[in-house]
Formats: C-alpha cells, structure tokens, sequence
C-alpha cells in the first residue's frame, strides 16, 4: 500500500475472500470479491505475489468482467489479461512465468484486443477453436461470472447488479484519482473510462436479446459445411439465437429508411450466425407487407417502406395469431410508440425498439431506445 498508494483504497474496499483449491487453484474475480487460494499464494515470491494481487484489483478497477457482453468468455479472459499486464508490466512491475504479455497490446483497451485476437484466429483457419484458445497457456487467474449463475463462489458470497458494481468503481477511481498512477498514467484513461460508463449501445442490447432467446448445442439444418461437398450430412455446431424471429416495421411514417435500413444490418448480422428464418411485416393501420426470409437467405436491408398511414399494433399480433403456424421466437417492433397495442401480453418474447423520442406503447415487452443520430 506505501509503493502503490493509488491501490490502497481497493486494497481496502474489495474483499478478499480464502478459496480452497476445488474452487480457485490461484486466484479469481467476479468483478467485485478476489478470491485466493491460500497455499497458491504462499508458493509466491514477493513480487509475484504483488503483481497477481494488482492484477485482479485492475480487472475490479476498470470492470473487465462486465464488459464482456455477448464476446466469447474463453477470448475475452485471454484479451483481458493481456491488457491488465500490459498496464503493469509498463508501469515497471515483472510479471510472473504464467502470465500473458504483448508489447504490440500495449496501450490498446481490452475489446480492441479481442478484436485483434479474433483476426488473428480467422487468419489462422478458423477451425479448431480449443486448441487455439489453448495456445495461450495457463492464465494467472480465473474470471468468474459476477451475475453468479455459474459459479458456487457467488453464489455463497452473494450476487451484485452492473449498477453496483459500476458505481463501486466509480467510487474507489475517484477516491485514487489524485494518487500517481505512475508510467502507467498514459495508457489507463481509455480503460478508465469504459469501465466507469453507464451507457450501453443500443445494438449490443439488441444482440443481447436475439442471442439470449435460446441456447442448442447441435442442428441440423444448416448442415455442416465442412463435409457437405463429402456428400455427408452431419449437424452444425448450435449457437444462442432465435429459429424464427418477426420483425414489425412501423409505416406510419415515423420510422425513416435509413433507420430501418439500419436497424435490419444489425438483425442481419445477428441471425446469419443463428441461422434463423426471418418474416418482416409491415404495418401502419393494417399490415401493408409481410415477406419472409429462410435460413439460408440474405436479409434484404433495403426495404421499400410501404403504408405511411395512422398507426395501430394490434394488427401485427392478430397476423402472427392467425397467419403465422409455426413457433416464433421473439418479436422485434421498430416504431415510436405512438399507437394502438393489445393490453394483455402475449406468450413470446417482444422487444420494442423506439426512436429517440418515442415512447413505449403498453406496459409489457423489453424496449430499446435508439439514439438521435439513427
């Protein structure tokens, strides 16, 4: 605490929490608590000992674990441990054997090196996931769902919300924010910054909802590409999303193309790793326009806007009602809010996706709200 005075609040506020070794072989986070495994630590020397405790304080400090969002959790744990050591190792500390280090990360912010980890794996051949992920060795830690739904340790030591866990960042930065951070002050802002925003971009919102409806381990239909052209139809590896989403478009005029046509990018992003059929209507105050897309079919993200008239909801939820015989998933409205909607809910998910001075139309359904410059 006397040679890093801008740990020292951390050091008193987190918890630290003994592990034995059937949960925590050296030592974890949820965000919040470090847990350690007492013999682990004692094997350390000093310094290495010191590094790893700084280690899980800067994944507390700068939020690493709740800013994973939909990333894959075995990539992002490796990218965030090269961006935490990356800042210790240039603020003088020396890092232990296990530890992960790149000079080429230094200085970047933990998704931007995801992203560079994700290229390098396609460059590679994007093939054998595990053994590229294994690649990288032993980490020094463990990164343990803060939310608790996979992990006995939360489970027994109590689980937090995003919000907590922000503004207790918030809260131990500015208690150090007038504290050196030392050679490691021209590379932390940009981290510091991202871990204490409260703002969270519409389209990952979107992604948390389409890929959170469900989770399949095999499929299939689309067969697996690898071995089709064998002649063999063997199933495709699952992935969380939806086997048939509707998208309602509002045509009543609020919703501009270029809104939709953004809008449906980001679906179209979505679905092309869920290979999910897609039906688009289009409604004002009648259904207009109802077009359906296949697994296999790119979404057309230049739709021709057709209606323009007043505006009503029920006419959408009667359709799917009455016209749609399969099981949907979710339904996806884009619309200001402005309209007639069913008072009681319905048995399938439904998301609103409102303009920036929408509002929305009933008291049941998840919402979104773009931004004004969408």
């Amino acid at each position: 605490m006397l040679d890093s005075p801008f740990f020292a609040s951390s050091v008193a506020n987190l918890p630290f929490v003994a592990a034995s070794e059937f949960v925590c072989d050296t030592m974890a986070t949820d965000g919040v608590r470090i847990f350690y495994n007492p013999d682990w630590c004692d094997s350390l020397s000093d310094s290495d000992l010191d590094f790893v405790v700084k280690h899980e304080l800067l994944h507390c400090l700068l939020g690493h674990i709740d800013r994973r969002l939909e990333r894959e959790v075995s990539l992002w744990n490796i990218a965030i441990d090269f961006a935490t050591n990356g800042l210790l190792v240039t603020s003088g500390l020396r890092m232990p054997e296990m530890g992960l280090f790149d000079i080429k990360f230094v200085g970047l912010s933990a998704e931007s090196i995801y992203d560079h980890l994700y290229e390098r794996y396609r460059e590679v051949g994007a093939g054998d996931y595990e053994s590229f992920i294994a690649s990288f060795g032993n980490h020094l830690d463990l990164h343990l769902d803060p939310e608790g739904s996979s992990s006995e340790l939360c489970k027994l030591y109590g689980i937090t919300t995003a919000e907590e866990r922000r503004r207790l960042r918030s809260e131990l930065l500015l208690q150090a924010q007038n504290e050196s951070w030392g050679r490691m002050s021209e590379y932390i802002s940009q981290e510091i910054e991202v871990s204490t925003s409260s703002r969270i971009h519409w389209n990952q919102l979107l992604a948390a909802f389409v890929t959170g409806l469900r989770q399949v381990d095999y499929r299939m239909f689309p067969f697996n590409k690898k071995h089709i052209w064998r002649g063999l139809c063997l199933p495709s590896l699952g992935v969380p999303g939806p086997s048939h989403l509707v998208i309602a478009i509002d045509t009543s005029g609020s919703m501009s193309s270029n809104t939709i046509s953004k809008i449906l990018g980001e679906i179209s992003s979505l679905r092309s790793s869920a290979n999910c059929v897609t039906t688009i209507i289009q409604c004002d105050a009648a259904v207009q326009d109802v077009r359906r897309f296949e697994a296999f079919e790119e979404l057309d993200r230049s739709v021709e806007i057709i209606g323009r008239g007043g505006t009503s909801f029920e006419p959408v939820f009667d359709f799917i009602k009455g016209k749609i015989l399969e099981p949907i998933d979710a339904l996806v409205y884009l619309t200001d809010g402005f309209g007639d909607c069913p008072i009681n809910p319905v048995d399938y998910p439904v998301l609103w996706v409102l303009t920036s001075n929408g509002r929305k139309p009933c008291d049941w359904g998840e919402e979104i709200r773009m931004p004004a410059d969408i």
